[in-house]
């Protein structure tokens, strides 16, 4: 078994990765079998055997050595996990056995770096009967996971194989992928379409384009949601801009903490926090302009390789006016300047103390460099002025770039011995520093993806500000359970960021309508499905515009006459009937909750695709029965079953993921459902429906009390009236 976090072979009967410490999943946690969306990668050194027959065998292991393991540490550093690594190749999977929202990327990113790591190494490594090179394949697709013949954690299916092929057809040093791959990356990545291949052992030419690189500024994935307005939450806002009312008339630093899932909209909120803080009335005389808080927003990276205190160090570029560019050099000299000039600036806003005197803001700029990646290199010494209380500056140097194209912060004990906390102190000296000149408003964005370093590292720099500063730090709901550095701050206050409701929910729909409506019928099954999520809603209108069930036509009222509706205003919609009953997934949708999935704990996740089996509703006698099927198959007593199914319901409401209803349990959302029921092979598929009608048979009347008659003309138990089509069909 290999970890499913950095890939490394498991020693055997270990519970920990001995390379990077992640718990190991054991047999139970595992699925024998379920069904993923994933993203495949081969990487295959080209004419390996010529460059090797005339080298010395421990030569040829040595330099195979450390490409396997730049190839294995690329596959890490984005969250992919290594299905095998072979004598020459490696297949990758990203999406297994943990889905992320953005797999795609990753493996994106992942093959990119592989290409640069293997020119790094056999550029040390000249010789041999055959220059060396790597050929990349990338393909998107459905395959079946899970334990191979009980012992090893792999995918298998068409995906592969067509990611196999690809790899076979791609130039040396060139990475090339299947449409899918493509399509999903556009907003990141230039793509050249070649002619299509005929690839060994696919009947149709496979549609193949071409990695060229990445964008220099990655954009967004284009959506009907980026131009909509920003409606609601008036409360939330007018929450954080009392806050920031307190830490000005204060002049104390104050921390606040909101969480959402993913899609309800917490990085949009953030712009609107500082829309709001820049053109805030500060009042006259404490600061050189009595209008608007300086804000500096930064987010933490889930994956790359810089994400160890990237968002310290980013504080530090957007503070001193840096590029974020990674592509544009940044001497030391230069940073240095800007330092100087900072601190120049900030001591003309000191007021003299009684005795004519002032105390100098103490900026740490040794530290911040280090923080920044800036190298301390002796030979480039240059004269420095001593100026303002500043430090003196003794050497320059490039900032430095990692392996990913971006700017790579100082590890924990960095290149000079400096402790990380020092480091931070030193970022809360520099915002401490500047609140000189405004207020600030701090915003960390995406703090579920930190590193426990860069966690650790903002709880110390949260304790050391000084002044008026609001920090908003955003994130995931396990945000609360999980960040360390909320335990340490005892007056953090935690606000949770609700679903769009009622007529909010109704005016984002009609923005997405580019201001029309639909019948209100169908409106309201529409923002039901939605759940007040506005991620989802404009993904469903999206999808149902492409599929054509969403179209401009005349807005009729009910009625033998359907007649139209006189005097609304705004362009006129309908909606197919159907269309909201089935398949509602759009790629995007459906790689955002596979991940949401995939964050549960064993056993709530196989709990939640039980429920699904059943359908949207679920009554609890259903859920019981397949729980104790289960444990009848491993032979763990009933009573563990029960605790253990107990914990596993309530973890699912307290995520929001099920709801109680009257005798059962309920979706949140029929899309969440559709997405658990998506995982389920069709042979446990099978074997669950099956059970499901054994099992309703035998209850008594316990649903609606009108039968449903299946398609074989059997009246349906009275106990399986409400499921799901699947389950009824199965009967």
């Amino acid at each position: 078994m290999t970890c499913p976090i950095c890939g490394t072979v498991a020693v055997p009967g270990a519970n920990f990765c001995h390379n990077c410490g992640a718990a190991l999943p054991g047999a139970a946690d595992l699925p024998q079998s379920e069904r993923r969306t994933v993203t495949v990668l081969f990487g295959d050194l080209s004419d390996f055997t010529s460059w090797s027959e005339e080298l010395d065998p421990e030569r040829v292991g040595a330099v195979t050595d450390r490409v396997m393991s730049a190839l294995a540490g690329a596959v890490k550093t984005f969250g992919g996990h290594v299905d095998k690594l072979t004598g020459d190749g490696i297949m990758a999977v990203f999406g297994a056995p943990v889905a992320h929202e953005d797999d795609v990327e990753r493996a994106v990113r992942a093959a990119l770096s592989m290409q640069r790591a293997v020119r790094r190494v056999l550029d040390d490594e000249r010789g041999g009967g055959a220059p060396l090179g790597l050929r990349v394949g990338l393909n998107t697709g459905e395959v079946i996971a899970g334990l191979q013949a009980g012992l090893e954690y792999t995918v298998i299916g068409d995906t592969v194989n067509t990611a196999a092929r690809l790899a076979d057809a791609a130039a040396i040093g060139a990475v090339y992928a299947g449409a899918r791959t493509a399509s999903a990356t556009r907003h990141l990545a230039g793509w050249r379409e070649l002619r299509p291949l005929r690839l060994k052992g696919k009947r149709d030419p496979v549609e193949t384009f071409e990695l060229l690189g990445l964008h220099d500024a990655p954009g967004t994935r284009s959506g009907i949601g980026d131009e909509a307005p920003f409606v609601g939450r008036e409360t939330e806002i007018g929450r954080v801009i009392g806050r920031l009312a307190e830490v000005i008339d204060r002049a104390e630093p104050r921390v606040m903490v909101l969480t959402a899932e993913a899609g309800i909209g917490k990085t949009r909120f953030a712009a609107e926090v500082e829309r709001f803080a820049a053109g805030y009335d500060i009042g006259p005389g404490r600061f050189p302009a009595r209008t608007g808080a300086r804000v500096l927003s930064v987010h933490c990276a889930a994956f790359g390789e810089r994400r160890r205190l990237a968002p310290l160090a980013d504080l530090v570029r957007t503070a001193i006016g840096l590029p974020m560019e990674a592509s544009t050099a940044v001497t030391r000299p230069a940073v240095e300047e800007r330092l100087r000039r900072l601190g120049t600036r900030l001591s003309a806003r000191l007021t003299p103390d009684a005795d004519g005197t002032a105390t100098v803001p103490h900026i740490p700029v040794e530290h911040l460099l280090t923080l920044l990646g800036v190298p301390a290199d002796p030979a480039s010494a240059t004269p420095a002025v001593h100026t303002d209380g500043m430090p003196r500056f003794e050497r320059t140097g490039t900032v430095g770039e990692s392996a990913d194209g971006m700017a790579e912060p100082a590890a924990t004990e960095d290149r000079a011995g400096v402790d990380v906390a020092v480091l931070a102190e030193a970022v809360a000296q520099l915002l401490s520093a500047l609140t000189l000149e405004s207020p600030l408003v701090v915003i960390v964005d995406d703090l579920h993806d930190a590193t426990p370093e860069t966690v650790d590292a903002l709880g110390v720099m949260l304790e050391a500000l000084q002044g008026p500063v609001l920090v908003l730090l955003q994130g995931r709901p396990e945000l609360v359970r999980t960040a360390g550095l909320l335990t340490r701050l005892a007056d953090a206050e935690v606000q949770a960021l609700p679903p769009l409701r009622g007529a909010d929910a109704a005016r984002l729909l009609s923005s997405y309508l580019r201001g029309g409506r639909l019948p209100q019928a169908d409106e309201d099954r529409l923002l039901a499905t939605a759940q007040g999520n506005p991620f989802y809603l404009a993904e469903l209108v999206m999808l149902l515009m492409e599929r054509g069930a969403l179209t401009r036509g005349p807005l009729t009222r009910a009625g033998a006459a359907a007649r139209p509706i006189e005097g609304e205003g705004g362009a006129q919609w309908r909606l197919t009937p159907g269309s909201l009953d089935t398949r509602l997934l759009s790629r995007d949708l459906a790689a955002v909750l596979a991940a949401r999935i995939d964050a549960l704990p064993p056993d709530a996740r196989s709990v939640l695709r039980d429920a699904a089996v059943v359908g949207d509703s679920t009554p609890a006698g259903a859920v019981e029965a397949l729980r104790e099927r289960r444990s009848g198959r491993d032979g763990r007593p009933a009573a563990v079953v029960a605790v253990e199914l107990d914990r596993a319901l309530d973890e699912l409401l307290a995520r929001r993921m099920l709801r109680r209803q009257r005798g059962g349990y309920a979706f949140a959302t029929p899309l969440l459902r559709e997405a658990a029921y998506a995982g389920i092979s069709k042979t446990d598929l099978a074997e669950r429906h099956a059970f499901l009608t054994q099992w309703a048979a035998r209850e008594p009347a316990s649903a609606a009390p009108e039968p449903w008659i299946a398609p074989s003309g059997r009246a349906l138990p009275p106990a399986l009236v409400g499921f799901s089509d699947e389950a009824r069909d199965e009967f």
